[in-house]
C-alpha cells in the first residue's frame, strides 16, 4: 500500500476511515434511492396535470421549462443510481477477487507463451490499481449526478422566482404583459452571467479593474442561480473544473447530458408535458380520425390526467351517454365573465341553481351536429384524475348505429390563452338488442 501523502496525514483518523468505508453508505443509498427515484416521474406528471388545471397559458409557457428540468433530473437520478449500484457491485466482486489472488495475473502460468503473457500484463498490469480507479469512478458518479440535478433544480427555482416577481410587477403595473417582466429578468441575468464569463478570459483577467469586479459579480450571479444550493453546487462544480482540463471537462459533461436527454425521450412522450403547449392541445382536441386513450374512461390509466373531456367508454350500448368535462380554474374565469355575478338571495340552493343554469348556457353539447339542450348536468370530481368538472348525461335514442361524434361548444369568447372553444370525441354506438 502506498504511503499516505502529507495532506492525507493531516486528515483526522475518523475522516480517513469514513472515506475508506464510504462505499457501504453509497451502496445502501443507491439501493433505496433507485426505488424512490422510480416514483418521481409519476409525481412530476401529477404536478403537470395540476399546473394545466390551475394556470393560464402565459404561466404554462414558463412552467413547461420547470417541469422539463424536473423530468430530466428524475431520469438522471434513476440512471446514475442504477449505474452506481452496478459499478459498485462490480467493484465488490473485483475486491473479492483481489483478496483471493492478490498478484492478479499469475506470472508462473503455463497457459500462454512468455511474449503473449507480457503483452497481457501490459494491458492488465495491476488488479489493485484497477480496483482503486473503479472505486474513484464509483464515488465520482454521485458527484456528477449531484451537480447536474442541483443545476436543474436551481434553474427551476430561479425561473419560479422570476415568475413570482413578474406576477407581482404585473399586478402593480398591468399595462406591461406578465411575460415581458419574466423575459426582462432573465435577459438581465443572462447578460451579467455572460459578462462574468468573459472576465475570466486570460487577456483581461489580470487587469486591476477586473480583479475588483470579477469575484463580486461571480458571487452574486452564483447565489442567484444556485440559491439554496450555492455552496454544495459550487464545491462540486469547481472541484471538477479545477482538476480537469477545460476542454475535457466540458466535452465529457456535454456528452453525458446529451445521452441523458436522449434517454429521457420516452419519459417525455409518456408524460402530459406536451399539453402545456397551446398549439399541441389545439391539434388534438378536435381530431376525429384517431382515438386517444385519455378521452375514454375504459382506455385511460386510472389516475391519468384528462386534458379535454372523457366519455365512459369508446363503445356505448346503454340508453345514455356519460361524459366528464374538466373545468379548470382559468376557465372558471370565463364562466364567471359570461354569466355575471350572482345577485339573488343569500341562499346556497339559489347559488347552486344559478351556477347550474350558467353552466347549461355556457356549454352546448352536440352529437352528430344535433344540439342537446335539455341534458342532465352535475358538478363532479373525477375519481381517477381528481379533476373538478361536470358530469353530463345524454339520451342515446337518436344516435345512429356505428360511428358518432360527441362535441362540446363553449358559448363565451374565451381568453386569448385558452385552448379553444370546441372539443370533439368520436365513439361507437351499438344498442343492446
Amino acid at each position: 500500500m502506498e504511503a499516505p501523502t502529507e495532506r492525507e496525514e493531516k486528515k483526522p483518523k475518523w475522516l480517513r476511515r469514513l472515506e475508506q468505508e464510504s462505499w457501504q453508505a453509497e451502496l445502501v443509498i443507491s439501493g433505496v434511492a433507485i426505488f424512490g427515484s422510480l416514483q418521481l416521474p409519476g409525481w412530476i406528471n401529477g404536478g403537470i396535470g395540476f399546473a394545466i388545471s390551475h394556470f393560464s397559458q402565459e404561466y404554462l409557457d414558463f412552467l413547461r421549462f420547470v417541469f422539463t428540468y424536473a423530468l430530466v433530473g428524475s431520469q438522471l437520478l434513476i440512471f446514475n443510481f442504477i449505474l452506481h449500484f452496478s459499478m459498485r457491485t462490480l467493484w465488490i466482486g473485483m475486491v473479492g477477487l483481489a483478496s483471493v489472488f492478490p498478484a492478479g495475473l499469475n506470472p508462473e502460468t503455463d497457459k500462454f507463451s512468455q511474449d503473449y503473457f507480457s503483452k497481457l500484463k501490459r494491458l492488465f498490469p495491476d488488479i489493485n490499481a484497477f480496483n482503486r480507479r473503479l472505486d474513484d469512478q464509483c464515488s465520482t458518479i454521485f458527484a456528477i449526478a449531484a451537480i447536474t440535478v442541483l443545476s436543474m433544480a436551481s434553474i427551476s427555482i430561479f425561473l419560479l422566482g422570476a415568475m413570482g416577481i413578474g406576477h407581482l410587477a404585473h399586478k402593480a403595473y398591468p399595462a406591461w404583459p406578465f411575460p415581458y417582466y419574466v423575459y426582462t429578468i432573465m435577459a438581465v441575468f443572462l447578460a451579467v452571467s455572460l459578462a462574468q464569463g468573459m472576465l475570466s478570459h486570460k487577456a483581461i483577467r489580470e487587469k486591476e479593474w477586473v480583479k475588483r469586479v470579477h469575484f463580486p459579480v461571480f458571487k452574486g450571479t452564483s447565489i442567484l442561480l444556485f440559491n439554496l444550493f450555492f455552496k454544495p453546487a459550487n464545491y462540486i462544480f469547481l472541484t471538477f473544473y479545477t482538476n480537469s482540463g477545460q476542454g475535457r471537462f466540458w466535452g465529457a459533461y456535454i456528452v453525458y447530458v446529451f445521452i441523458l436527454v436522449f434517454a429521457s425521450a420516452n419519459v417525455f412522450l409518456s408524460s402530459d408535458i406536451m399539453y402545456m403547449d397551446e398549439d399541441f392541445r389545439h391539434s388534438r382536441q378536435t381530431r376525429t380520425d384517431r382515438l386517444y386513450a385519455y378521452s375514454y374512461d375504459n382506455l385511460r390509466a386510472e389516475s391519468a390526467f384528462i386534458p379535454f373531456a372523457s366519455l365512459e367508454a369508446d363503445v356505448v350500448s346503454d340508453g345514455q351517454l356519460l361524459a366528464f368535462v374538466p373545468v379548470p380554474e382559468y376557465e372558471e374565469k370565463g364562466i364567471r365573465a359570461f354569466c355575471g355575478s350572482y345577485e339573488g338571495p343569500d341562499s346556497p340552493d339559489e347559488r347552486r341553481q344559478f351556477r347550474w343554469d350558467c353552466l347549461k348556457r355556457y356549454y352546448h353539447f352536440f352529437v352528430n351536429d344535433s344540439l342537446y339542450s335539455d341534458v342532465a348536468l352535475f358538478s363532479y370530481t373525477h375519481p381517477g384524475s381528481g379533476q373538478e368538472g361536470i358530469r353530463v348525461y345524454l339520451p342515446t335514442a337518436a344516435f345512429r348505429e356505428g360511428e358518432n361524434l360527441f362535441r362540446i361548444e363553449r358559448q363565451s369568447p374565451l381568453p386569448a390563452d385558452s385552448t379553444g372553444r370546441s372539443v370533439t370525441i368520436p365513439f361507437q354506438f351499438y344498442p343492446k338488442r
